[in-house]
């Protein structure tokens, strides 16, 4: 958990405790709510703060840097406490600051309207621009998310992060590319991802017991289950750190995937790393060699091969000859 969102936790514990009169609040009472208070959020994070942690927050919440000035103060009968018992830093202004950074993340929410699995958005956005900033902020056009309101499939995400939410199994008819014919399949939902505009549900296939992704649009129906999910086994986030895009190919170890880069195209890859374990081994002449650790799937050669003539593939060579056929298999395509 960030240090900034540990600060907010245990200003809103205190500002709470403060408000609280009926009882003498010591500075350990105080420590166990925000600890208590930090645990709601953080399992992990079991110790309460330290007597030097809650006496800096209460000089923070004192100073008017977090802009407002606490009125806290001690006496015998109610411990530390507010001295105005009408004060709560919920009931505080936004700073300037705070305005600012609000008005650009509504900037940002703005992108998402007309999503259908976010229904109660355009609420939210009216009630942050009227009710907590007072008025509309003027939308300026400064900015666009590639993201379409119109991808095929999307109507699921709506049914499947309800069953997320839910942890309930779902019945999925399912039309892969490869096959043709659907079939139906019992499915734990885990995770919902986007990849190059295209949406993917990864879960475990009972039928098939494999964890298994699927791509949203190819769902021709689905049906939520009233079966809990069977638990993952998998940290899903480490699972797709392994590789490029979202096919995870059970049969494939981790490998180390060198290319050489020309200087002009070196340059947009370095700023742009083709997998987060991107490194740069050596400069040479004309050209830049990079590495990077991945289980080489489809979406990693179809990455590589949008680079085209300006990177080469080096090793390993199983990968080195698949790019290789793939180019002479498009070369033939434009053979006289």
């Amino acid at each position: 958990m960030s240090t900034n969102l540990h600060a907010m936790i245990r200003y809103r514990a205190l500002d709470k405790c403060f408000r609280e009169r009926r009882r003498n609040k010591t500075w350990e009472d105080l420590a166990e709510a925000c600890g208590d208070a930090i645990r709601e959020y953080d399992r992990s994070d079991m110790k309460s703060p330290s007597r030097r942690s809650i006496f800096g927050d209460m000089e923070a919440m004192k100073s008017g840097k977090l802009g407002y000035e606490a009125p806290i103060v001690h006496s015998r009968k109610l411990g530390y406490h507010y001295a105005d018992p009408e004060f709560s830093i919920s009931k505080h202004p936004l700073t300037s600051e705070d305005k600012t950074n609000l008005e650009d993340a509504l900037f940002i929410l703005k992108q998402f309207r007309g999503f259908s699995h976010l229904p109660g958005l355009e609420g939210i956005i009216t009630h942050l621009e009227h009710g907590v900033l007072g008025e509309a902020s003027p939308f300026k056009e400064a900015m666009q998310i590639d993201q379409s309101t119109k991808m095929q499939g999307q109507k699921w995400i709506d049914p499947l992060f309800t069953a997320l939410k839910n942890e309930k199994r779902v019945r999925i008819v399912y039309q892969p590319f490869s096959s043709p014919e659907p079939y139906s399949t019992e499915v734990s939902p885990y995770l919902l991802k986007e990849y190059n505009n295209r949406w993917f549900l990864a879960g475990y296939d009972h039928p098939n017991d494999r964890l298994q992704n699927y791509g949203l649009d190819r769902i021709i129906d689905l049906t939520q289950l009233n079966v809990t999910i069977l638990p993952s086994s998998v940290d899903l986030r480490d699972h797709y750190r392994k590789v490029v895009g979202v096919t995870v190919l059970p049969d494939r170890e981790e490998e180390r995937v060198v290319i050489r880069a020309i200087t002009e195209q070196a340059f947009y890859i370095a700023t742009k790393p083709i997998h987060h374990s991107q490194r740069v081994l050596r400069e040479e002449p004309g050209g830049t060699i990079f590495a990077i650790n991945v289980i080489p799937n489809f979406e990693l050669e179809s990455t590589l091969l949008s680079y085209g003539e300006r990177i080469e593939v080096l090793e390993p060579e199983t990968l080195r000859l698949q790019i290789k056929e793939r180019f002479q298999q498009a070369s033939e395509l434009y053979a006289e």
